[in-house]
């Protein structure tokens, strides 16, 4: 049976999130005795563990999410408890599906969650953590990000937090365009932001990073500039928009840097990363305008974007957890028809009192062996019953 503990941003803010991820982040647990698979995912929005409880095992399910919760956090588990939603069985499963789908994100199909649920999945597999069932159900997440996409309407009109903190930017600005801008970073968000400031015909923009050759990895493509990060202060002071989305466990950007700007035209900084890359404080400096990703949530309620159908890729989601609650059950037949398989095979070894050799009751058993197969068996069950 599958456990799941979830904590997302509709129950926890920004900096309850950020401390738990900073604490995932630090762990490798291994599957051992009660939770044969273990998994977690890890996003901006959410920090999400999952256990694979055999469903010999007569554990309560509290106990096990109790054990879940402290394979990662320890002496901090109750509190991990606490503040998490659980969830267990086909309501476990189903959430999952749904979270690779983007429908349990504050950006309506949101373009990158699939590729970090498929991080995930990788790194879990390379750790060999998960186990049959873990695996196999995130294949099928996957799968249903896919179809979700390329299947409904929801899909095609993907967005993604970047899409949001454009919104954001374009109101900031106005009709005149986003003006000068700084984009801090050089992983996927930073260069999604990046891509899309480019697109709205900025006076300049520069990509900022420790690393040149990754700046301009960026910034190259689309004609933008790019600085190493001891220059922050110097590209900030002249700034209209700055977004932030870096790896940094410690705010870069801080009050004493931001005060030294230009104070004779408002800033708009926004923060893509978690743990936070700009000091809170910031957003108190007079001229500025902070914004973290609950605010760009918050933002999208209500909008076009989480408003839209989503009877599509909802139909999906339910196909999909049918596909997997199949599979669940055919495993399930399998292992309990092995000892009699194994029994059978083991057959074949023995004498079998025929005259001439063993051919005879090793043919048998080969035979009854294979007819000894979940699905063919308890079809023919349903046949036999169903004509009675």
């Amino acid at each position: 049976m599958l456990i799941a503990l979830s904590l997302d941003g509709s129950a926890a803010g920004v900096a309850e999130r950020e401390r738990w991820i900073t604490l995932t982040g630090s762990a490798r647990p291994r599957p051992s005795g009660r939770l044969t698979g273990l998994f977690h995912l890890v996003t901006c929005y959410r920090v999400e563990l999952y256990g694979w409880l055999e469903p010999s095992s007569d554990i309560p399910v509290t106990t096990a999410a109790r054990d879940l919760a402290h394979r990662w956090y320890g002496s901090l588990a109750e509190q991990f408890l606490a503040a998490s939603t659980l969830r267990y069985g086909v309501g476990a499963g189903r959430h999952l599906l749904r979270v690779a789908a983007g429908l349990e994100s504050p950006s309506a199909g949101d373009q990158h969650l699939l590729a970090q649920v498929r991080r995930a999945h990788a790194e879990a597999a390379g750790e060999k953590t998960l186990g049959s069932a873990l695996d196999r159900l995130l294949q099928t997440a996957l799968r249903t990000g896919r179809r979700v996409r390329r299947e409904s309407a929801f899909g095609a009109r993907a967005s993604s937090i970047v899409a949001l903190a454009l919104d954001a930017i374009a109101a900031h600005r106005g009709p005149g365009g986003p003006g000068r801008c700084v984009v801090v970073g050089a992983g996927v968000m930073a260069r999604a932001a990046a891509r899309a400031l480019a697109g709205e015909r900025p006076d300049d923009l520069v990509v900022v990073n420790r690393n040149l050759e990754r700046a301009r990895g960026v910034a190259g493509p689309i004609g933008g500039r790019t600085a190493l990060l001891r220059a922050l202060s110097t590209e900030v002071e002249r700034a209209d928009v700055v977004v932030v989305a870096t790896g940094s466990a410690v705010p870069l950007l801080t009050p004493e840097l931001i005060r030294r700007r230009d104070g004779g035209h408002p800033t708009l900084i926004v923060d893509l990363a978690l743990p936070r890359n700009v000091d809170p404080q910031v957003g108190e400096i007079p001229g500025v305008r902070l914004l973290n990703l609950d605010d760009l949530a918050g933002a999208a309620c209500g909008s076009e974007r989480l408003t839209a159908d989503r009877a599509g890729a909802e139909a999906i989601v339910a196909d999909e957890a049918a596909s997997f609650d199949r599979w669940l059950a055919e495993s399930a037949r399998r292992a309990a028809l092995a000892p009699a398989r194994t029994a059978l095979l083991a057959a074949r070894e023995r004498p079998s009192g025929f005259p001439g050799g063993t051919w005879p009751a090793d043919r048998t058993a080969r035979r009854a062996a294979t007819r000894l197969k979940p699905a063919r068996t308890f079809r023919a069950a349903a046949e036999a019953q169903s004509a009675r």
